[in-house]
């Protein structure tokens, strides 16, 4: 599978370990053919041929300030037609391009927190309705509301958005860092994997 990670970090070389995280849980569930485009080239080069997935990192950046830096991205995830999946920052992103509002806790929310699954739709396909799983968080800001056209997919006490799919396109917003999982709690590898199934079998009736 053809995946693209956009790099969301404004300090690439300082962060690069947080994209090889993301690397390396791809390279775990078997997915070499992985490339990376800085977040300031969107636009500016041409995306890889085949391309079947868009996967969106997180940063050190806050949307509410460094928001024109972004968007050209935005307009990439509204024009798309591949699947994308957000995650934390990107997930935000998703949401501002679909026309959320964004808000921010006073410190950081970081460790393991559990989720609430309210649907079991791709992303959770390997869990039930009220089940909770286990997943990295490291964020300061969040969505306030789901935006038009998307469907809530889980909550937690601290983040009423953390999950959520757009109704009709293969659009993924997650707020954890799922890339993050460890082997005491390597639920967030498990919710990568169903995201790789789920466009893997959308890709089958292509």
């Amino acid at each position: 599978m053809t995946i693209l990670i956009v790099n969301n970090y404004r300090d690439q070389e300082k962060y690069k370990d947080r994209i090889q995280q993301l690397r390396n849980a791809l390279k775990r569930l078997g997915e070499s053919e992985v490339y990376e485009l800085p977040f300031f080239k969107v636009g500016k080069v041409e995306l890889p041929q085949k391309l079947e997935a868009l996967i969106l990192s997180g940063t050190e950046a806050h949307l509410n300030e460094d928001l024109e830096q972004y968007r050209t991205e935005m307009e990439l995830i509204r024009k798309i037609h591949v699947p994308v999946l957000g995650i934390c920052f990107g997930h935000q992103l998703i949401g501002k391009a679909f026309g959320s509002r964004l808000d921010h806790f006073d410190d950081f929310r970081t460790g393991f927190h559990s989720v609430e699954i309210l649907q079991p739709n791709d992303l959770f396909s390997t869990w039930k309705e009220g089940d909770t799983v286990r997943l990295k968080q490291s964020h300061k800001d969040y969505l306030l509301e789901i935006p038009q056209g998307f469907e809530w997919l889980a909550k937690s006490e601290h983040c009423k958005i953390e999950t959520m799919k757009h109704q009709t396109k293969s659009i993924y917003g997650i707020q954890a860092h799922i890339e993050r999982a460890d082997e005491i709690n390597p639920d967030g590898l498990q919710v990568l994997r169903n995201f790789l199934n789920a466009i893997g079998k959308r890709a089958e009736f292509i």
